[in-house]
């Protein structure tokens, strides 16, 4: 009926502006009801452009509804290829097309809040699903962003620390070779005692009266064994 049509409508597009509503007017009492709304309902099923269809009228007598029982309807909104809500009378009538039906709705109103969504509740959820997306997008920018300034910063780096650790190992290396030098063991106190141009390398070697040549470690002496 006209108030069932309007409650409908006016909730569909205060909810959801884009829906594209069409309208099967159709008669919803008396004998030829059935009928009628049988080749309504198979017209909206034939249309592409149809998603769902909402069976609806507002309220009145048990005799007034009863097309809405009627075995042929009730197959008709069971073999509907497009969900069918249906939403007759008020909440304590019980035409058997609500049991048939994808799903049932206490008023047309309730009908029409459950065949679109809350236009304003999907911008909001949008809104939020892109500010997460910017920030995920933001925070993985910023960690390639700190790994690429850490890789530059270790390839700056790389050609000095590579130059100490040359410069250590050459270092300890000439350490190394100073430790084992003539010269080192000569500044810790010892000396190279020679005779005949020979090194002197037990007491046995020399005699008593043998010029020796002694080497220190700031220059030469000569001495004789007693």
């Amino acid at each position: 009926d006209a108030a069932a049509k309007k409650d409908v409508l006016a909730t569909i597009t205060g909810r959801f502006p884009a829906a594209r509503i069409v309208v099967a007017e159709t008669l919803v009492q008396g004998p030829l009801a059935a009928n009628a709304m049988i080749e309504a309902l198979r017209g909206l099923a034939a249309a592409p452009e149809v998603d769902v269809v909402v069976l609806s009228r507002g309220g009145g007598s048990f005799e007034d509804l009863l097309p809405f029982s009627d075995e042929r309807l009730v197959r008709a909104v069971a073999a509907c290829p497009v969900p069918v809500v249906s939403a007759v009378g008020h909440e304590q009538d019980n035409p058997l097309c609500d049991f048939a039906a994808d799903a049932r709705a206490s008023t047309p109103t309730a009908a029409a809040r459950l065949v679109v969504p809350d236009a304003t509740e999907l911008l909001a959820r949008l809104e939020r699903t892109r500010a997460g997306l910017a920030r995920g997008a933001r925070s993985v920018v910023e960690r390639r962003r700190e790994r690429l300034v850490h890789a530059h910063d270790r390839l700056r780096r790389a050609p000095a620390l590579a130059v100490e650790r040359k410069r250590a190992r050459l270092e300890h290396a000439a350490g190394r070779l100073r430790a084992l030098s003539p010269r080192a063991t000569l500044e810790r106190g010892y000396a190279i005692v020679r005779t005949h141009d020979e090194i002197v390398r037990t007491a046995s070697a020399v005699s008593s009266g043998d010029e020796l040549d002694v080497e220190v470690a700031d220059g030469r002496f000569g001495a004789r064994v007693e």
